[in-house]
Protein backbone atom coordinates (compact mmCIF):
# COMPACT_ATOMS: atom_id res chain seq x y z
CA UNK A 1 0.00 0.00 0.00
CA UNK A 2 1.33 3.37 -0.92
CA UNK A 3 0.35 6.74 0.62
CA UNK A 4 0.62 9.90 -1.16
CA UNK A 5 2.25 12.78 0.59
CA UNK A 6 0.81 16.15 0.00
CA UNK A 7 3.41 17.41 -2.41
CA UNK A 8 4.12 14.10 -4.02
CA UNK A 9 4.65 14.08 -7.49
CA UNK A 10 2.64 11.69 -10.09
CA UNK A 11 3.90 10.43 -13.79
CA UNK A 12 4.25 13.71 -15.23
CA UNK A 13 6.02 14.93 -12.21
CA UNK A 14 3.68 17.62 -11.60
CA UNK A 15 2.93 17.72 -7.62
CA UNK A 16 -0.42 16.19 -6.78
CA UNK A 17 -1.64 19.25 -5.46
CA UNK A 18 -1.29 21.33 -8.47
CA UNK A 19 -3.08 19.16 -10.30
CA UNK A 20 -5.78 18.94 -7.31
CA UNK A 21 -5.88 23.11 -7.71
CA UNK A 22 -6.38 22.55 -11.64
CA UNK A 23 -9.23 20.26 -11.13
CA UNK A 24 -11.13 22.26 -8.86
CA UNK A 25 -10.73 25.44 -11.02
CA UNK A 26 -12.12 23.25 -13.77
CA UNK A 27 -14.92 22.55 -11.79
CA UNK A 28 -15.95 25.98 -10.50
CA UNK A 29 -15.00 27.29 -14.17
CA UNK A 30 -17.78 24.46 -15.54
CA UNK A 31 -20.14 25.18 -12.95
CA UNK A 32 -20.17 28.86 -12.26
CA UNK A 33 -19.23 30.54 -16.12
CA UNK A 34 -22.33 32.34 -17.80
CA UNK A 35 -23.63 30.94 -20.68
CA UNK A 36 -21.81 32.26 -23.67
CA UNK A 37 -25.45 33.25 -25.53
CA UNK A 38 -27.27 33.96 -21.87
CA UNK A 39 -30.15 32.24 -20.54
CA UNK A 40 -32.84 32.10 -23.35
CA UNK A 41 -35.43 31.01 -20.87
CA UNK A 42 -34.51 34.09 -18.60
CA UNK A 43 -37.81 36.39 -20.18
CA UNK A 44 -40.42 33.61 -20.10
CA UNK A 45 -39.69 30.75 -17.81
CA UNK A 46 -38.65 32.48 -15.21
CA UNK A 47 -40.37 35.61 -15.44
CA UNK A 48 -40.85 37.14 -11.71
CA UNK A 49 -44.51 37.78 -11.17
CA UNK A 50 -45.15 40.33 -8.29
CA UNK A 51 -49.17 40.67 -9.01
CA UNK A 52 -49.34 44.18 -10.64
CA UNK A 53 -50.85 45.00 -13.97
CA UNK A 54 -47.97 47.57 -14.20
CA UNK A 55 -43.99 46.79 -13.65
CA UNK A 56 -42.40 49.16 -10.59
CA UNK A 57 -39.09 50.43 -13.29
CA UNK A 58 -38.57 53.99 -10.66
CA UNK A 59 -36.59 53.94 -7.41
CA UNK A 60 -36.90 56.38 -4.32
CA UNK A 61 -34.53 55.72 -1.79
CA UNK A 62 -34.77 57.63 1.64
CA UNK A 63 -33.17 56.82 4.70
CA UNK A 64 -34.63 56.54 8.40
CA UNK A 65 -33.21 56.20 11.40
CA UNK A 66 -32.87 52.42 12.62
CA UNK A 67 -35.18 52.65 15.10
CA UNK A 68 -37.67 53.90 12.59
CA UNK A 69 -36.65 50.95 10.00
CA UNK A 70 -36.76 48.61 12.88
CA UNK A 71 -40.33 49.41 13.30
CA UNK A 72 -41.12 49.15 9.48
CA UNK A 73 -39.47 45.96 10.45
CA UNK A 74 -41.87 44.80 12.67
CA UNK A 75 -44.84 46.27 11.29
CA UNK A 76 -43.84 44.14 7.44
CA UNK A 77 -43.67 41.21 9.84
CA UNK A 78 -47.03 41.62 11.56
CA UNK A 79 -48.68 42.18 8.21
CA UNK A 80 -47.24 39.57 5.79
CA UNK A 81 -45.44 41.63 3.30
CA UNK A 82 -42.11 43.69 2.72
CA UNK A 83 -40.81 47.01 3.94
CA UNK A 84 -40.92 48.28 0.18
CA UNK A 85 -44.87 47.14 0.21
CA UNK A 86 -45.59 49.25 3.16
CA UNK A 87 -43.31 52.53 1.98
CA UNK A 88 -45.75 52.44 -1.75
CA UNK A 89 -49.27 52.23 0.53
CA UNK A 90 -47.62 54.65 2.74
CA UNK A 91 -46.82 57.23 -0.65
CA UNK A 92 -50.23 56.18 -2.65
CA UNK A 93 -52.59 56.77 0.60
CA UNK A 94 -50.12 60.54 0.91
CA UNK A 95 -50.43 61.24 -2.83
CA UNK A 96 -54.34 60.73 -2.79
CA UNK A 97 -55.03 62.22 0.15
CA UNK A 98 -53.40 65.27 -1.55
CA UNK A 99 -55.29 65.20 -4.20
CA UNK A 100 -58.05 65.40 -2.52
CA UNK A 101 -57.31 68.39 -0.18
CA UNK A 102 -56.26 70.31 -3.83
CA UNK A 103 -59.57 69.10 -5.10
CA UNK A 104 -61.58 70.92 -1.91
Amino acid sequence: MTTIAPYSTNRANKPVVVLYENLVNELVRYLFMARRGGNPDFGTKYRFDNGRSEPLSEQVKAQVHPDIKRQLKDLADQENCTIPDLIREAIEQYLASKQTTQAS
